[in-house]
């Protein structure tokens, strides 16, 4: 085969099995002229100096035509690198790859290749110094083309050599990054005319002095020494700053005037810093500041758009009233902080987060002006007072565990359109005043439990079209008015046992398209006339034991519906399923000791009831003595797609001739079904060979959902505890929250259907392992 005309790219590898350099020149890179890249590697590297002097003599052989474009070496041996290494003739090289070549001291020569432009090196543990032997020695204008230059990882690396002022290197160099050089210290080179982006990190010994670089846009300085910053030096064209300097003390009045033009400012893990005042930064637009737990002054500019705060645990003051321009600030994890004032809320302001502050009391409120916890004055006062006052749409708070209500002495803000609350275990009142605004289209409170009314009455003119509370022990009533509510089209409510009632006779607004009401022990009526709710298109009714009738019969454009209790299903198989004909979805949780089959049948094999023929979800569950489905019951299915049963001990028989359309058989806990279910032995295995997917008994993992649900509320649960636990899931997706042994909090959640069987998990689990879902 004549491989001298070979094109491309060639990749040499396991070089450390060429034990003869005469293998190598037989090789004849050097006649190859129309290689474009030449990749050449040493898989496992010994200290063996015979095998280093080998492959000094390979890698010599191995020297390609000097019309080569790339050239990439990693795992060399050698101690160093043969003459025509970086030898000014490779006149097309513009990208040059050395990586963990371990052994080597010194770098080539590499500053005389007229045409690089990009250049990389990694894991030369050897080298201790980059210097003269670098650029290329009496090279009066070293690496004229580079404009990429990459360290990493150099664990010996001392110290850089500048050229000098005399000698014009890097003239074109756009990017610098310097990753993982522990031992760095000295100096850059000084002179870096077009540079756009410096990053340096990990370099825990290096004290950088920032020079003037006119063209910078990018500047990254992570967990390195110190960065000295006492005077004003040219960065006219940086638009952001990444700093995370854990001796950084402060940025100096006379480094921040160079900064006119600096968008985005990142400061993290800055243990040392206590006053950052960066209000002469007329462009900035981004400020994030994290891990800094001195930080005890800060003023803001007034063209700030986004501002992040975490973990500065010394903050006591939010200077955010001048911020004319912010629209978004989110708070984390400042103990220091007792309350922030509606004067400190700019008027532009649309979204607050506020997570983990676990002293703040009061959100939105009027304030003190002797409060410590304030920047305020009479000017501020008056702006709030006026028509200057906040445009706050959305406001979300987590995990503040002193909050006791958003406003103690004024309305909650005016524009306000999204509120959340979560784990608010003082929260008794949202504010002083018994008013929601009328903008405000989401309300979610969850998980407080000191939580006892929202409001008394709710304005006819609120626009809300969410309202969910979940797990608020002591909330004993609903607002009034909610029947006059024409947006709303949602209502969750979940495991406020002191509920007892709904207000207004009971009713509630037309536009409903969503009503769950599920774990309210005390509630003894459902609300009236929910027959007449036309838009209504799903229902649930979960364990609230004292309701126990629904006379006025289901709306019929129904497509979910999801029911426990004996006495509210054995009302709706009376009332009629059949009559729901938009009904999709359909979850019943039976506890019927009187069926013997589902639907049921009489002596005489005539249906008592049918099931609607649009069902395309079919979830049944704790029927104890029901022996088979009926096969008439399920005949007219013909849309079926998916069929969970769930503790059904005594069920032994499937229907004949389910239906076609059936993807997804899922059985639980059904031990004679189970047993005649077995493939291809089972006596009820032929009903379902044709079925794409059939689970019985499957097993348990965390799912992705589940993953990013945990994430979001910022806890860490290890899988062994979930395995421990085997939580139960409400079937919204919403979750439910669990304690296990005190260890972790849980919040999960599995596809729509799966609730039935882990509700009856949970209780298992609850007797044996004491978990509670109390807070």
């Amino acid at each position: 085969m004549n491989l001298k005309s070979l094109h491309g790219t060639l990749r040499i590898s396991h070089l450390e099995n060429m034990l003869d350099a005469e293998d190598a020149r037989k090789a004849n890179l050097n006649g190859k002229k129309n290689l474009d890249a030449l990749v050449m590697k040493w898989e496992f590297a010994h200290d063996d100096l015979q095998e280093a002097g080998i492959a000094i003599d390979v890698l010599d052989m191995l020297q390609p035509w000097t019309t080569v474009k790339e050239l990439s070496i990693d795992g060399y041996v050698g101690v160093k690198f043969p003459t025509w290494f970086g030898h000014p003739s490779f006149s097309n090289m513009v990208l040059l790859r050395i990586e963990n070549c371990r052994k080597c001291t010194s770098l080539p020569a590499i500053g005389q290749l007229p045409s690089l432009k990009d250049l990389v090196l990694v894991g030369m543990a050897g080298v201790r110094s980059v210097g003269p032997e670098f650029f290329g020695e009496g090279c009066s204008k070293p690496f004229q083309s580079l404009e990429t230059l990459h360290f990493e990882n150099m664990q010996e690396w001392h110290e850089w050599i500048p050229c000098g002022l005399e000698y014009e290197e890097f003239p074109h160099l756009r990017e610098l990054f310097i990753f993982e050089c522990p031992k760095l210290q000295g100096k850059f080179p000084l002179h870096l005319p077009s540079l756009e982006n410096l990053s340096v990190c990990k370099c825990e010994q290096l004290v950088i002095s920032i020079p003037s670089l006119p063209m910078l846009h990018e500047l990254e300085i992570v967990g390195c020494k110190e960065v000295l910053n006492e005077s004003m030096v040219e960065l006219s064209s940086l638009h952001s700053i990444v700093f995370s300097i854990p001796d950084l003390k402060s940025l100096t009045e006379e480094f921040i005037l160079g900064l006119t033009k600096v968008k985005n400012l990142t400061i993290n893990d800055c243990k040392e810093l206590t006053s950052l005042c960066p209000d002469t930064l007329m462009s900035l637009v981004t400020l994030d500041i994290r891990l800094c737990p001195s930080l005890n002054n800060i003023s803001l500019t007034s063209t700030l758009r986004t501002l992040k705060i975490d973990g500065c645990s010394a903050l006591k003051s939010l200077p955010m009233s001048n911020c004319m321009c912010l629209k978004y600030a989110t708070i984390q994890k400042c103990n220091s902080l007792t309350f922030i004032s509606r004067g400190q809320l700019p008027p532009a302001l649309k979204g607050l987060y506020i997570y983990n502050c676990e002293n703040l009391q009061f959100v939105a409120d009027e304030g003190e002006a002797s409060s410590p916890s304030l920047l305020m004055n009479e000017e501020n006062f008056n702006c709030n007072n006026n028509n200057n006052a906040s445009h706050l749409e959305l406001l979300e708070i987590r995990d503040c565990p002193s909050l006791k209500r958003l406003s103690s002495k004024g309305n909650l803000p005016t524009m306000l359109k999204h509120l959340e609350i979560w784990r608010c275990l003082e929260l008794t009142s949202l504010s002083s005043i018994d008013q929601l605004p009328a903008s405000l289209k989401y309300l979610s409170v969850r998980f407080c439990p000191k939580l006892e009314s929202i409001v008394d009455k709710l304005q006819i003119n609120v626009s809300l079209e969410q309202l969910r509370l979940v797990y608020c022990k002591k909330l004993k009533s609903l607002p009034e008015g909610l029947h006059k509510l024409c947006h709303l089209n949602e209502i969750n409510i979940r495991g406020c046992s002191s509920l007892v009632s709904f207000p207004d006779g009971g009713l509630l607004p037309t536009s409903l398209r969503k009503v769950l009401i599920e774990d309210c022990e005390k509630l003894e009526a459902l609300p009236n006339c929910m027959h007449k709710l036309t838009s209504l298109q799903q229902l649930s009714i979960w364990e609230c034991p004292s309701i126990i009738s629904f006379p006025e019969g289901y709306p019929t454009n129904l497509r979910v519906l999801s029911l426990t209790g004996v006495d509210i299903c054995k009302q709706l198989f009376m009332w009629g399923l059949h009559r729901l004909t938009s009904l999709t979805d359909l979850s019943i949780y039976g506890g019927f000791p009187e069926l013997q089959s589902f639907p049921e049948e009489d002596e005489e094999g005539n249906l008592m009831m049918t099931l609607p023929t649009s069902l395309t979800t079919l979830e049944i569950a704790k029927f104890p003595n029901i022996g088979f489905l009926s096969s008439k019951g399920f005949q007219n299915l013909t849309a079926l797609e998916e069929l969970w049963i769930f503790y059904c001990p005594k069920l032994a028989s499937l229907p004949e001739g389910l239906p076609p359309s059936l993807l997804k058989l899922r059985i639980y806990e059904c031990p004679l079904l189970k047993q005649h279910c077995k493939k291809g032995k089972g006596r009820e295995w032929f009903k379902i060979a044709h079925i794409p997917r059939v689970e019985i008994d499957w097993s348990q993992s965390l799912s992705y959902l589940e993953m990013q649900l945990l994430n979001e509320m910022n806890q860490t649960v290890s899988k062994d505890t979930f395995f421990n636990t085997r939580s139960f899931i409400a079937d919204d997706r919403s979750g439910r929250m669990l304690k296990f042994n005190g260890l972790a909090w849980l919040f999960l959640s599995v596809p729509k259907g799966s609730s039935l069987l882990y509700k009856e998990e949970f209780e298992k689990m609850n007797k044996k392992h004491q978990i509670t879902s109390e807070m």
